[in-house]
């Protein structure tokens, strides 16, 4: 049975439809998949993926009596004689009562990593990660092994709906949040999770493609308060482009192209409705079906030949019926139904792949069983703007790039790398499907991940680089290995070119170490990767080393010793501890504890190989935001230059590694909307020269030298351009600048409110601005009144005039600041002197005292007690 379709360009800004050639698709084969356990009745497909080694993943989850869920990871390899094999992998974990996975990635060493959740005794769904990578035992046989296991137990993360790939190993994930919002977390390869910034990010998140130079493309459903919308956001999380779409449409689903473009599938004015976007995110191409209201577009994709794959359907039982065609043109009349003998009588519709073998396939839900449908284009017909030898294919540079942990530049068990190839397409057509493999000689050195790579479309005169990543396996060898890579096209698989290369490797004789893999990890949980001899930035504390071992022989842990500063330590200072890897053999996993400081220097020993490695302690940065908007006072830019120049001064203390200050107090610099901005350009590090954001460890400090407003039970900072008419247009809410931007800085921040009512105590039912400053997240606030009023002098603030005299460490009456045993200021002792300072110095000019006031926000009243600041002249 076969299935022609017809694809037709669409010349959008003429209205014009020009045919270019027929491309038949033909109906190939259906497989069906069981669940593995007969107490489980019945199998449900999550996600589907095809491995760089050309084999198909599909997780799900068994279900048994629709209660309890069991979840599920099948292999499938295509064997040469078009039959299959099937493997399922056991990866439930234990003292879990029901567990699933949805989604599944692979990343460029070859590793897959599946998304899922578990449910233990309490309801609540936790996030769980599984990490498979390819091992070799002792008879050379290579298998996927689960090499990573891990549960997320907090309720506040909850579950996570999408996972991404991105560059070294890290992974994007991707949470539709209870509360609409979407929130991203940044995953190591340790599996680490860390927050991204927080953005406006589309909500209700239907789907996430990898873009080109390590972006990411997420696109969200309309909601009432935004159209349906796509962003494209870099690694760190920040968003560089992004479009919406007309109030009307409804997403359903995203696919990437060969090409980097996008393409879309949903809903519009009740018609099913496509579109494919660009790299840049510019509408590149819209169709809209005419279908009735029940229809609905499920899945499309687009291949290299330019046409696109549209499934499309109705809801009959909750249950759509598919049916399948290639776009035709603007306004397709009619769609051409997969008939009775290719679905199945009840079928539930998941995903569509178009696979590097030129296949299609669909995948879904057939009943109880899992169920594949192939589709492939029929040969040969494709050619008809050249013959095959109008292919050619140049290899302008290639190199081999090693990730050397032991620094010999030289390939060793456990070391990873990555090929370049530079090509390009020096003949008369455009090159498509064509792949990239090495000969078998190959195997005799031993290293894995090195499989076949699928170059899906090179232009007539284009430049492409691929990247094949490789690694030492545990038989590796030595000497220098010659092998070829051969890119063939796969189409008829004559070869296009032939790339000679070579690589130095160092294997060991029994007994000896032959690779160690370092990280370290830091305080706040960080995992990074270190190497010897390179000098590694820390801050001073506790840190966890760890290294993974190669050595094929019995290694134990009085072969390890490890110095600190050249002093020996021993095993209960350091709490070394060293045991054989779970997951490969000859791999031991070494562990230890150091106290660090400054410049320490950490020697190790493994047998007869000696690891050094130096640690500088990072000083913490300072950022200062000090804001002072014009107004009746007369002091308050004065005021802010004495704070500034305290605060300047402190970059030549040895405390702060950079001082960076932003200064507000021309009219345009303080309305509303311009100090928005910079508490904005404060969080992006964009309102310094450095161009540095706060990090862990780092200080904020926060000055506002002004009036302070509590209408409606709110705290607000007026601006420039306030107005009594017109009070919260023309000032800042207080909690808005909280929550927006300082709640999202992960470092010590401290805030200094030198203005009226700012401290001020609401008597109506004993209500207090506290409830403000207690909620601001990690923040410290001193505020200069506890009052209505705060006062000034003709030197100005008597707030500031007390902090400029705790700094220059002056004395006034029998009131000094009391340092800490190193000679730091303390919030707490800086905090007790301007109160006295105050008091003294306003009684005796005749004024009745207002105190200031200090505010601990959760989980920072241990920080009054550290050594921030260095007085200036004691």
């Amino acid at each position: 049975m076969s299935l022609r379709y017809y694809y037709i360009i669409f010349c959008l800004s003429f209205g014009c439809t020009t045919a270019l050639f027929s491309q038949p698709l033909e109906y190939d084969t259906k497989s069906k998949y069981q669940s593995p356990d007969s107490e489980y009745d019945r199998l449900q497909i999550g996600d589907m993926l095809q491995s760089i080694n050309g084999d198909l993943w599909i997780v799900g989850e068994a279900w048994k009596n629709r209660k309890r869920a069991k979840a599920v990871i099948l292999e499938v390899k295509k064997l040469p004689n078009n039959t299959e094999q099937s493997t399922y992998h056991n990866i439930a974990p234990k003292g879990v009562r029901s567990s699933s996975i949805h989604k599944i990635v692979q990343i460029e060493d070859g590793s897959l990593y599946a998304l899922g959740s578990v449910q233990q005794k309490k309801k609540t769904r936790y996030t769980w990660i599984v990490k498979l990578a390819e091992q070799i035992d002792k008879q050379g046989k290579r298998e996927m092994k689960v090499v990573m296991d891990s549960i997320y137990q907090d309720v506040s993360l909850g579950t996570f709906d999408y996972i991404l790939p991105l560059e070294y190993g890290t992974l994007m994930l991707v949470q539709n949040n209870k509360n609409g919002a979407t929130i991203l977390k940044k995953m190591d390869n340790q599996g680490n999770l860390y927050d991204f910034p927080q953005k406006q990010y589309p909500d209700d998140i239907v789907g996430i493609v990898a873009a080109e130079q390590d972006h990411a493309v997420l696109c969200g459903k309309k909601t009432r308060q935004q159209p349906a919308t796509c962003v494209k956001v870099n690694a760190a999380g920040e968003i560089i482009a992004s479009t919406s779409f007309d109030e009307d449409v409804m997403l359903h689903s995203i696919n990437p192209s060969y090409d980097n473009n996008v393409v879309l599938i949903g809903q519009k004015n009740s018609q099913t409705w496509a579109a494919e976007l660009s790299p840049d995110l510019k509408l590149a191409n819209e169709m809209t079906f005419d279908k009735a209201g029940t229809h609905q577009g499920f899945g499309l994709v687009k291949d290299v030949h330019d046409q696109y794959f549209l499934i499309d359907g109705k809801l009959t039982n909750e249950v759509p019926l598919l049916e399948a065609q290639l776009a035709k043109n603007t306004n397709a009349e009619s769609l051409i139904p997969l008939t009775k003998d290719v679905l199945s009588d009840v079928f539930k519709y998941k995903k569509t792949l178009y696979t590097y073998q030129n296949e299609y396939i669909i995948a879904g839900n057939a009943g109880e069983d899992i169920e594949l449908m192939y589709f492939k284009q029929a040969e040969g017909e494709f050619r008809t703007k050249g013959a095959a030898s109008s292919y050619q294919l140049e290899v302008i540079d290639n190199s081999i790039t090693l990730m050397d942990e032991q620094g010999d530049n030289k390939l060793s068990p456990n070391e990873r790398g990555f090929i370049s190839f530079q090509v390009k397409n020096i003949g008369t057509a455009d090159i498509k499907n064509a792949i990239v493999n090495t000969d078998t000689r190959i195997d005799k050195i031993n290293i894995c991940y090195f499989e076949q790579r699928y170059i899906s479309k090179i232009g007539v005169g284009e430049t492409r680089t691929i990247t094949i990543p490789f690694s030492g396996g545990s038989q590796l060898g030595t000497g220098v290995s010659k092998f070829n890579a051969i890119f063939k096209d796969h189409t008829n698989t004559s070869t296009l070119c032939i790339a000679p290369l070579e690589i130095e490797t160092e294997g060991h004789a029994s007994g000896e170490v032959s690779a160690v893999t370092w990280r370290m990890k830091k305080q706040n949980g960080e995992a990074i990767d270190i190497r010897p001899g390179s000098p590694i930035r820390a801050s001073s504390g506790l840190y966890n080393f760890t290294a993974n071992i190669s050595h094929n022989g019995l290694l134990t842990k009085e072969n390890i010793k490890v110095w600190l500063n050249d002093k020996l330590l021993t095993d209960a200072k350091s709490s070394i501890s060293l045991t054989p890897s779970p997951y490969v053999q000859n791999t031991f996993n070494l562990d230890f504890n150091l106290p660090l400081g400054n410049l320490e220097n950490v020697k190790v020993q493994i047998q007869d190989k000696v690891y050094q490695f130096v640690l500088e302690t990072r000083q913490p940065n300072l950022h200062v935001l000090a804001i002072a908007p014009r107004s009746d006072l007369k002091k308050n830019d004065e005021d802010l230059r004495k704070f500034v120049d305290l605060m300047q001064q402190q970059a030549n203390r040895g405390i702060f590694r950079k001082v960076t200050i932003d200064t507000l107090v021309a009219r345009e610099k303080t309305t509303k909307a311009a100090i928005e901005v910079a508490f904005e350009n404060l969080e992006r590090g964009f309102n310094n020269a450095f161009n540095i954001r706060p990090m862990k460890d780092d200080v904020v400090i926060i000055y506002y030298s002004g009036h302070g407003d509590v209408i409606n039970e709110d705290f607000y900072l007026r601006a420039s351009n306030y107005s009594d008419e017109y009070k919260k247009s023309t000032s800042n809410k207080y909690k808005n600048l909280v929550d927006d931007y300082l709640d999202r800085m992960d470092c010590h921040k401290l805030v200094f409110l030198d203005a009226c009512h700012s401290g001020m105590v609401q008597k109506q039912k004993g209500n207090t601005l506290s409830k403000f400053f207690e909620a601001t997240k990690g923040t410290i606030t001193l505020t200069s009144s506890g009052e209505e009023f705060s006062y000034e002098s003709e030197e100005g603030s008597y707030f500031t005039r007390a902090i400029a005299d705790a700094f220059n460490g002056v004395k006034v009456g029998n009131i000094e600041l009391v340092l800490d045993k190193e000679g730091y200021i303390t919030i707490n002792n800086l905090y007790a002197y301007i109160q006295n300072h105050m008091d003294y110095q306003m009684k005796k000019d005749g004024y009745s005292s207002p105190k200031p006031q200090r505010y601990f926000s959760e989980g920072t009243t241990s920080n009054g007690n550290l050594g921030l600041f260095k007085p200036i002249q004691k």
